[in-house]
């Protein structure tokens, strides 16, 4: 009984937040890559330059 009640809570809600093995969880990592980050940059901001200092 145990087994189906699990199989139907993840099919139900899903896996955890912190589960690093789903494939949003994958999306999320790449995309926030810095090299991901660097080569949208200009998406990112809008075509603007920001320069701190």
């Amino acid at each position: 009984m145990g087994g189906v009640t699990g199989f139907l809570s993840s099919s139900l809600i899903g896996s955890p937040a912190s589960d690093t093995t789903t494939v949003s969880a994958e999306s999320r990592t790449a995309a926030l890559s810095p090299g991901s980050l660097v080569g949208r940059g200009h998406q990112i901001l809008g075509g603007t330059y920001v320069v701190e200092g």
